[in-house]
Formats: structure tokens, C-alpha cells, sequence
């Protein structure tokens, strides 16, 4: 990939990367912008490893998810959350609220840094499932096509990962 076709990348992609950005985790527009300019270098740096037999927007929006994640490592704390806030988001994870205040968004950042760490330490069966669900955003159905379970194998073991997680948090 040459300077013309990084250019491109990042003209197509800068605004939606942004847009789900702020939207999916609720993060500042600095942050996103921050965490989009290193998806898009991820992304440049990492085009061989790329599969065109999957969405490109899939690829490139998964590297966002786990700069997203690394973002919320470097700086979360071990402060304490609301466990009904997070059992929300996970029984309806596309209501998302735009966070105003920035306490609320430190808040919403250290949940989902404890989410990430609680989904890790779940079972292997669940924490699979769980991480591709709950953390990647995958669709069922692709889940179900990645690790080759049936789907509704897939579906009963996320809200069965869901339930643990929401038991562990409290």
C-alpha cells in the first residue's frame, strides 16, 4: 500500500470510524479521533493480514474495537461502577447513551474495561462466545460461522456468559 492508497483509506473511513466510534463506546470525539488515526495506521500496517473473503469494514472496524479496548486498559483505574448500568448494556447492547459529562464517561470507560476483564476470566466455552458478542460486536450468525457451533448453541451460551458476567460484577 503506497501514500496515495493510505490517503484513500483514510479519506473513506476517517468519519464513519469516528462516528462508530463515539457512538458504539460512548468516548469523547478527541478520543475517537485519536483512536481512528491509530485504527487507520493499524489497519495500514496490517493490510496483507486482511482476508478479502470477509468485509473489509469488518476487518478495519474490528481493529478499531481493539484499539478501543486498548485505549480503555491505558486508562482505566479500579474505581467502582454501577452493576445495574452495566446488566443494562448488556441485556440491550445497542442502547447506547451519548455521554455528556466527562465523570460519566470515566465511569462508562472503567465498566468496560472491568467488562473486558471479567469477560477473560470467563470458561473457555463462554469466554469465546463472549468476546466476539459482547466485546468484537460480531454478529450471531458470524459467530456461529467462526467457531463452527451451531447458532443457537451460540446464542444460549452468550446469555449464559451474559448471566455469569452479571453475577461476577456485583
Amino acid at each position: 500500500m503506497d501514500t496515495k492508497e493510505l490517503n484513500e483509506l483514510i479519506t473513506r473511513y476517517r468519519a464513519p470510524l469516528i462516528g462508530y466510534l463515539v457512538t458504539q463506546f460512548g468516548i469523547s470525539s478527541q478520543d475517537a479521533e485519536d483512536i481512528c488515526q491509530e485504527s487507520l495506521q493499524r489497519a495500514y500496517l496490517a493490510i496483507d493480514s486482511y482476508d478479502p473473503r470477509y468485509s473489509f469494514n469488518t476487518w478495519l472496524f474490528s481493529i478499531a474495537r481493539h484499539a478501543t479496548l486498548d485505549h480503555f486498559r491505558r486508562i482505566a483505574s479500579f474505581a467502582s461502577f454501577k452493576v445495574d448500568q452495566l446488566q443494562e448494556t448488556l441485556v440491550d447492547e445497542d442502547a447506547m447513551e451519548k455521554v455528556d459529562s466527562p465523570e460519566e464517561s470515566l465511569i462508562q470507560e472503567q465498566t468496560y474495561a472491568q467488562l473486558y476483564r471479567v469477560v477473560r476470566e470467563l470458561p473457555e466455552n463462554y469466554r469465546t462466545v463472549a468476546e466476539m458478542r459482547i466485546i468484537q460486536c460480531y454478529p450471531y450468525q458470524e459467530i456461529a460461522e467462526a467457531t463452527g457451533l451451531p447458532l443457537n448453541t451460540v446464542r444460549t451460551r452468550i446469555a449464559r456468559a451474559k448471566a455469569l458476567i452479571i453475577e461476577r460484577m456485583k
